[in-house]
């Protein structure tokens, strides 16, 4: 095929958060072989609102004529509506889908979630992963789909600014400021590293509050930056000596691909694809523990020679795997094999 037509369908491009950062990517980014739209299938504005993204995705992808509709599922509930959307599409388009959820192949054990997954899954042409652990399960659960690591597109846009540091040594995480993304593991790290090193470095920390009532947030205000926009983020990453994400449950957090993209250096936990981000241009750490996570801060403030060796690392590694030419080969190879599928139709693909 010379050039697809493709529908990327998924989270409302003016929320905030990872998906939506991979939506609004593929709208800005300019293609040599794919010509894509995009329409949101859910929002975070209310339920009104909800509903009328998702019919009106499901009249853009019944009307649109397309050669791909492309779903970005997470867990759970997005199987039902995104996954729906898929099913709806027109017999003449390929179904491919994207699974980014966080908690997607551990709610995957659950047996209602697990034959839902499967349901969806068998009735599309072609999977996106974006990382090992995911493809073994989306393999397990439709094993006659095409299913090909597929990670997430980066910023297309080159960086001039990388690597200009700020001293003393900033620490920035950004995401949704709640447990999942391990603020509580930080924040107590944190505490450990002023008592350690006391005014040797900052934490900055970005992002829409998600804590529950209970949780206190006086210790975080003293480093809360608020809820940036995706430019202040990225200008925030150029100047940070490292990106700190100690979360609980991750795909592929799009604030790492991001801070590849400017060089800099990562401090991670080791839960979905962060370790594979973080070999070689920074540190992985467990899952909800705060001294491991201090210590690898403090190490990071007493070897800035080991700082910049992880940024170039950081830099190359963006450029092999995220760059614009890698993720529109990826797309490409994806979208061929779900091509091949669809028109070979799969037994398994039925009840």
């Amino acid at each position: 095929m010379s050039q697809w037509r493709v529908l990327q369908v998924g989270p409302d491009l003016t929320d905030i958060g990872g998906m939506e950062t991979v939506l609004r990517t593929y709208a800005q980014a300019s293609w040599s072989e794919i010509l894509v739209d995009v329409v949101a299938s859910t929002t975070t504005k209310g339920p009104k609102a909800r509903a009328k993204a998702f019919i009106s995705a499901l009249g853009k992808l019944r009307r649109g004529h397309y050669d791909v509709v492309h779903v970005h599922l997470s867990q759970r509930g997005s199987f039902l509506r995104e996954g729906a959307l898929a099913l709806l599409t027109p017999r003449g388009s390929v179904r491919v889908a994207t699974l980014h959820g966080s908690s997607f192949t551990t709610s995957a054990t659950a047996p209602l979630w697990r034959h839902l997954y499967a349901f969806v899954l068998r009735r599309v042409d072609g999977i996106g992963v974006l990382n090992d652990v995911a493809l073994a399960a989306a393999q397990e659960l439709s094993p006659r789909t095409p299913v090909l690591l597929l990670p997430n597109p980066g910023p297309f846009v080159a960086r001039s600014d990388r690597r200009r540091r700020s001293t003393p040594p900033v620490f920035f995480f950004a995401g949704k400021v709640g447990l999942r993304k391990g603020i509580d593991t930080l924040l107590a790290a944190w505490a450990r590293v002023e008592r350690v090193r006391p005014g040797a470095a900052h934490l900055h920390i970005a992002g829409p509050l998600d804590l529950p009532p209970h949780v206190s947030t006086t210790q975080l205000q003293r480093h809360y930056l608020g809820a940036l926009d995706p430019a202040d983020v990225a200008k925030h990453l150029t100047t940070a000596t490292a990106a700190v994400l100690p979360s609980t449950g991750e795909g592929q957090p799009m604030f790492l691909i991001e801070a590849l993209s400017t060089g800099t250096p990562m401090i991670v936990t080791d839960v979905g694809g962060m370790p594979g981000l973080a070999e070689g241009c920074g540190e992985v750490v467990p899952v909800g523990d705060p001294d491991a996570l201090a210590d690898a801060i403090v190490r990071t403030i007493d070897s800035p020679a080991h700082v910049e060796q992880w940024s170039a690392e950081a830099v190359g590694k963006y450029a092999r795997l995220f760059s614009h030419a890698t993720h529109e080969e990826r797309l490409l190879a994806l979208y061929d094999r779900a091509l091949s599928a669809h028109s070979s139709p799969r037994e398994a693909a039925r009840p």
